[in-house]
């Protein structure tokens, strides 16, 4: 009655009566929020040139073999998702931070004139940073809404960089950072042809998890 299969990663200190509570929360928001207004998930992303092996249709008795690269460049991409237009903003950094941060914020509401702006956060140190909350402060229309502490099923685009890294990172191989970053930077460019796809994954029907 066993199948050889691999484990899961699970946050090992997961709340689920905390994950509960926020979930009321984000749903009596939607409930009430304008219709100008708009919520992202926010959060970044840090692909490695490197290849990433993983399942394919291999003939039996054959074995594939992968190209690798030494894994030590790696892309810094910010992004946010609104899951009720499906639209995805995005911006390359050399690192992501506080002032990465606010040029991502920034971005969206040159995008997005009007209505409030509620963006959907886990707790990295960058998003309490006095420089964002100073921000904050002098722009009014955008609030941040933190995540419970070790959370990243709530985060929806977190299905959004697992969805990128299959189509552009999985079982590829790209000798030269460039042609890397240019394959990547395109997915995100070129978005809506995953539009059927994306449609099925991104709704924000989201499971509650807790350490074992």
């Amino acid at each position: 009655g066993f199948t050889y299969k691999k484990t899961k990663h699970l946050p090992g200190k997961a709340d689920r009566e905390k994950q509960a509570a926020f979930l009321k929360e984000y749903e009596a928001l939607k409930a009430t929020k304008q219709e100008a207004d708009k919520i992202y998930f926010m959060d970044g992303c840090h692909p490695r040139h490197n290849s990433i092996a993983a399942y394919g249709w291999i003939k039996k008795g054959t074995e594939k073999e992968l190209k690798a690269n030494t894994g030590r460049a790696r892309l810094n991409i910010n992004g946010a998702y609104n899951a009720e237009d499906s639209k995805v903003v995005v911006r390359e950094d050399e690192s992501i931070n506080a002032q990465s941060t606010l040029s991502l914020i920034e971005q969206i509401i040159v995008l997005q004139t009007t209505g409030m702006i509620y963006l959907i956060a886990d707790n990295a140190r960058y998003y309490r940073s006095k420089t964002v909350q100073e921000f904050l402060q002098k722009n009014q229309r955008v609030k941040i809404i933190f995540l419970p502490p070790y959370s990243p099923n709530l985060n929806l685009i977190e299905r959004l960089w697992l969805f990128f890294k299959k189509k552009r990172l999985w079982n590829r191989y790209y000798e030269h950072y460039a042609e890397f970053k240019k394959e990547c930077m395109d997915f995100f460019h070129n978005i809506h042809l995953y539009h059927e796809e994306l449609r099925t994954l991104m709704v924000d029907n989201f499971q509650l998890i807790h350490a074992a």
